[in-house]
């Protein structure tokens, strides 16, 4: 029994000496220091595209609980191209989906980028994901997305 209680009583005092001595050894960040972090290439691309003019089409009440991804390629200039619906038009079987769907294809021909650049910062192409979902804020629709880079895993 009195081991026990030694080796709770050493546990608690290392875990409270433990965060000390980590501490003791981290100089104070100010808040003034830009902090580098070292950058980040995924199939030569260093910098994604970043959206300057985009826009969203009108939502319906049906469309809560709707998730639509989207693909499409951001080119050197910053234009949207080859958009289309992960899933074809074919397989969405409920037509305010396929509708929205739709509506996004011809809403994504429109936005503007600024395009993604390699390690060198030269520009260059990148194909790009969307996922979407549409969910209630406040008593209306509203699409959430999120681009991420086309990698070519799923």
């Amino acid at each position: 029994m009195k081991r026990i209680y030694t080796h709770t009583i050493a546990l608690l005092l290392g875990a409270w000496l433990l965060p000390m001595t980590i501490a003791g050894d981290v100089a104070p960040i100010n808040s003034n220091d830009k902090i580098r972090l070292p950058g980040l290439t995924v199939r030569g691309i260093e910098s994604l595209p970043v959206p300057i003019k985009q826009s969203v089409p009108r939502i319906g009440k049906k469309l809560v609980g709707t998730n639509l991804v989207m693909k499409f390629t951001v080119d050197k200039k910053g234009r949207t191209g080859s958009v289309r619906s992960a899933r074809p038009l074919a397989g969405i079987y409920e037509t305010h989906v396929r509708d929205f769907a739709v509506l996004m294809t011809i809403t994504l021909n429109n936005w503007k980028f600024k395009p993604a650049l390699n390690t060198e910062g030269n520009p260059v192409t990148a194909k790009m994901i969307l996922p979407i979902k549409v969910v209630q804020r406040d008593g209306f629709p509203v699409a959430l997305g999120a681009l991420r880079l086309d990698t070519g895993e799923s």
